[in-house]
């Protein structure tokens, strides 16, 4: 068994999955081969420090302690703006008011981006605006 071959399979190894003829080439190959028996050592590691992070310690008495901290907290009456808001009479009269706010913010917002000294000024386009072509044209046959 060369390196690469023992390469692909040293995983398989460390998980013991490999069949028994296969097993023999691949243990062969680690005591006679450095660096295949450090990459082995290295990932049989790395396989360890994961499966022991994977296992689960939980503590059985954390949710009663949890439930028990939740239900010793004071209970707390509704402040009064959210029982207004709660109100739906009002619901109405809050959404018309927010669009007329909205509404009025968004037309002081163009007031401001606006320039404002340009009453007395004609547009550029204006002057190339060729007048003849809108005249009628009995005006222009009585010329």
């Amino acid at each position: 068994m060369n390196c690469k071959e023992c390469h692909k399979k040293v995983e398989v190894f460390v998980k013991g999955h490999l069949p028994d003829d296969e097993l023999r080439l691949v243990r062969e190959h680690l005591l006679e081969c450095r660096s295949c028996n450090d990459a082995f050592v290295a990932l049989a590691i790395v396989e360890k420090v994961v499966a022991k992070e994977q296992q689960l310690n939980v503590n059985p008495f954390l949710k009663t302690r949890i439930m028990a901290n939740i239900n010793s907290l004071p209970l707390t009456q509704p402040n009064e703006a959210f029982q207004l808001a709660r109100n739906w009479k009002l619901h109405p009269v809050l959404v018309a008011a927010s669009v007329i706010v909205t509404i009025f913010l968004g037309v002081a917002a163009g007031n401001l981006i606006a320039p404002i000294n340009n009453q007395d000024t004609i547009p550029e386009e204006l002057t190339y605006l060729n007048d003849a072509t809108l005249e009628s044209l009995p005006v222009l046959m009585i010329d």
